[in-house]
């Protein structure tokens, strides 16, 4: 494990360059088991039971390599010791912002708090929602650790534990939080947030994907996808990372904010961080083919047909509006928004960037926008959006907001 000085490549393609010429990450096997989903998948091997932990990881255990197998069939006894607070839900009035009161058949809600306080911004914004998709359920979330810089660059370390104090609250079984990393590893981003600490004090698990076995990536294989390499042992499709589609839950948490090669980073680009760099003993970089495609847009759009998010939270408390994804230029837009679509979230993120002189033209063909619409990932114009406020200045916030969404839609 790199040590807390240890500087990273901050341009991304270089930091592949230099992965690739240290010999990658070592695995077992060079052929993945698959499963049925959607018709995406490409059939392999035999199953072989995941290599991932039962138990809370300490940063020791961690480096050390990926003990037991997940998901745990029963919670171990310090996880049940202590339950998690409980409160009832806010009492508030809400007030839906759209086209029309009523949101029309195929729209989808986004719950928006105007707020500095992250944890409690993300607290209002899941009861906002109104939706419990974690009771009784096996959750695995999904954060933004791609580097170890502060927020918007990475998920805030508040974010995190308020979605999973509010996800305990709401019932969920188990949790278990995993990223691959990016400039650096996840366990390192995790170790530098306090992220460690934060898993014994509230009890849920985390996977460093870097970590996992070849045979704890699915291949998914789209019709007419981009993901096409011939050098690839694996075959066409990308690796994705089988412990997410295990769980029955998924919840995403993301920033705000530009990126230097993608364009823009929010929901739909998080799920990068489900795909595999290298998910065996050969150099091939899935990643260094994505940055370097000039179909990047529709690649990372494909990868997101492999799951559905039960949860997604949207941290703009912070943004970058030029540069990205470890630095840039910073505002302060203090929203939060929570939902379950895709599209929804990251066009009004988009709205959000625009309205601060982010050099964005028309929210629906912005960057891989345009490709997850046209894949059906989520809504396809702005009148399927609805936002859900609770405060007046909310609710200001989100009339402006929308009708900037509707008059730069296209």
């Amino acid at each position: 494990m790199k040590d807390s000085h240890t500087r990273y490549p901050t341009d991304r393609r270089e930091f592949l360059r230099q992965f690739i010429r240290w010999g990658g990450i070592a695995f077992l096997s060079p052929i993945l088991q698959a499963c049925q989903r959607f018709g995406l998948f490409e059939e392999t091997s035999t199953p072989t039971r995941l290599q991932i932990p039962t138990k809370r990881v300490s940063a020791e255990t961690t480096a050390s390599g990926a003990p037991d197998s997940w998901p745990s069939d029963t919670p171990l006894a310090s996880d049940t010791a202590s339950p998690s607070p409980t409160s009832p839900p806010t009492a508030t009035t809400t007030t839906t912002i759209g086209p029309t009161a009523t949101p029309a058949p195929g729209a989808t809600s986004v719950a928006l708090v105007k707020t500095t306080d992250r944890a409690e911004g993300v607290k209002r914004g899941i009861e906002l929602l109104g939706l419990n998709p974690a009771s009784g359920k096996r959750v695995f979330v999904k954060p933004n650790f791609n580097s170890r810089d502060p927020a918007p660059a990475s998920t805030h370390i508040d974010v995190l534990r308020s979605t999973i104090l509010k996800l305990q609250d709401m019932g969920a079984s188990h949790i278990t939080v995993g990223d691959r990393g990016g400039m650096g590893t996840a366990t390192t981003v995790m170790k530098q947030k306090g992220g460690f600490e934060l898993a014994d004090q509230l009890g849920f698990d985390f996977i460093d994907f870097v970590r996992l076995e070849v045979e704890d990536w699915v291949m998914i294989n789209p019709p007419d996808n981009h993901w096409t390499h011939q050098d690839s042992p694996l075959g066409p499709g990308f690796p994705f990372a089988r412990p997410i589609l295990q769980s029955d839950a998924i919840v995403s948490l993301c920033c705000l904010k530009t990126h230097q090669d993608a364009g823009i980073t929010m929901s739909l680009k998080n799920t990068v961080g489900m795909v595999a760099d290298i998910p065996g003993n050969t150099p091939h970089s899935y990643m260094l083919d994505l940055h370097e495609s000039r179909n990047m847009d529709a690649m990372i759009a494909e990868i997101n047909l492999a799951y559905e998010p039960a949860l997604i939270v949207l941290d703009g408390v912070d943004a970058f509006i030029r540069g990205g994804p470890a630095r840039g230029d910073l505002v302060h837009p203090g929203v939060i928004l929570v939902g379950t679509d895709r599209i929804a979230i990251d066009a009004l993120g988009a709205t959000v960037l625009k309205m601060h002189r982010c050099n964005i033209n028309k929210i629906s063909q912005t960057f891989h926008i345009r490709n997850a619409i046209k894949l059906g990932i989520g809504v396809d114009s702005p009148e399927k959006i609805h936002i859900v406020t609770g405060d007046e200045e909310s609710t200001r916030f989100s009339q402006r907001l929308h009708q900037y969404l509707m008059d730069n839609w296209d």
